[in-house]
Formats: structure tokens, sequence, C-alpha cells
């Protein structure tokens, strides 16, 4: 829906169906399906554990598909936007963290890579929605 260059949602629908695609539905699926082995050698998992990349895997597809169905919505709601905003703040501010903690020491060159594009996207789909809340945008 909303395909024309008038749409005032434009922008964050890009960021949303974006960031859902390659956030959500990708990483979220990587983590959700990628062997175990896979993963250690990629330094993600370090320990026998898998059950909380698996959890962090499905909650990563689930947050990805509210994104392609807000994106999708003739009106992006307020309530969306601010979740958008908060989960995007919320990744970014654990990746930054962990970051300073140096708990990445283990990540290939490749792996701190795609740390950097995910620690960007989280950025970006955290500012995008702002200026949709400021907005008079609501009752459009």
């Amino acid at each position: 829906m909303a395909y024309s260059l008038t749409d005032q949602f434009r922008g964050l629908r890009t960021t949303l169906r974006i960031n859902g695609l390659i956030l959500g539905l990708g990483g979220g699926a990587a983590l959700l399906l990628l062997p175990q082995s896979q993963m250690q050698a990629a330094g993600v998992a370090v320990s026998g554990v898998m059950w909380p990349i698996r959890l962090a895997g499905a909650l990563l597809i689930s947050l990805g598909s509210l994104f392609l169905y807000a994106a999708s919505e003739r009106v992006i709601s307020p309530a969306a936007a601010f979740t958008t905003v908060v989960s995007h703040s919320l990744l970014a501010i654990v990746l930054l963290l962990a970051y300073l903690q140096r708990e990445f020491t283990d990540l290939t060159v490749g792996g701190l890579g795609v740390l950097l594009a995910i620690f960007l996207l989280c950025l970006i789909g955290a500012i995008t929605p702002l200026r949709y809340l400021r907005g008079g945008y609501r009752h459009m």
C-alpha cells in the first residue's frame, strides 16, 4: 500500500521494510536455524547452550514480521512508530554495551563488519520514526 511519491510515511516505510527483512527475518532466521558449529566458527556461540540464541532468533523474526506489517498499513500508527523506536534503541544499546565490554573479541573481521552494519541499521531504525511521532501525521 501507499507506493506513491506523496506518501508522508515513505521514509518510515522504507526503514521498516529494510530492517524487518534484514534484522528481523534474516537475522532471526540465522540465529534460529544455523547449526551450532557454524555459529561457533563465526564466534557467535561460545558455549554449548543454544536455547537463548534460538529464542533471540524467534523474537527477531516476530519483530521483523511486526515491522513488515506496520509498513504495509495505510497509516502507520504512533504505537507502531513508538515500538520501532524502542526496539531499535534497545538493540543498539545492547550491541554498544557488549562492544564496550569487549564481548566481541571472538568475532571474525567479517563478523565485526556485519555487527557494524546491524548497529547502523538499529540507529537508523531508532531515529527515523521520531519525526513521525513529533509531527502531525497521526490522523492522516
